[in-house]
């Protein structure tokens, strides 16, 4: 059975609960430390916290972001990359795409004599800009090449499930966000 390191902490519901002035999954880093004094590769660690450098995000700096992470409000970022709104195109959705309705968005065929455009498999809407997926990525995720790409800490291929840790599933098992360790596997 896992136990705090040095008396910092109380195991409770599978998880250490740090002291105040401690933490890190087994309460053995002071607070005015970095867990990963190296902030990944990516940043620096100042008073405890990792400060990331442009294009990294999270507490040890670890995920990727984009350079611009609101993608200049015509998009959302996923996994470092802008996936922009119909309309609008550049590495960070800063680029004002003019449509013309008769090119149906790239995504179709347009029908001279109903004036409507025939989109292809897996795009909708008048003009074809919108995306189908096979299922609704609900409110943690978005349609993009037909499959759902899910938001940070959501998984699944509706996005409708919480994420465990990567590591989870190496010697475990992650169930409603929460990893169950492996017989002899504990963290």
């Amino acid at each position: 059975l896992f136990s705090p390191r040095r008396g910092n902490g109380q195991y409770s519901r599978g998880r250490c609960q740090c002291y105040s002035g401690w933490k890190g999954t087994e309460c053995d880093v002071p607070s005015n430390q970095c867990i990963d004094i190296n902030c990944g590769g990516h940043g620096i660690c100042m008073m405890g916290s990792c400060i990331c450098n442009t294009g990294y995000k999270g507490d040890n700096c670890e995920e990727v972001d984009c350079i611009e992470p609101s993608c200049s409000v015509h998009g959302v970022c996923i996994h470092g990359e802008c996936h922009c709104q119909p309309g609008w195109g550049g590495s960070s959705c800063e680029i004002a795409k003019a449509m013309c309705p008769d090119q149906c968005s790239g995504h179709g065929a347009y029908n001279t004599e109903t004036s409507s455009c025939a989109c292809d498999q897996n795009w909708t809407g008048p003009d074809c800009s919108l995306e189908k997926c096979a299922m609704a990525c609900g409110s943690h995720g978005v349609c993009y090449g037909g499959v759902c790409r899910c938001d940070d800490g959501w998984a699944g291929s509706a996005c409708d499930q919480k994420a465990c840790h990567p590591l989870c599933n190496k010697n475990g098992v992650c169930k409603d966000g929460k990893c169950e360790c492996d017989q002899g596997w504990t963290g």
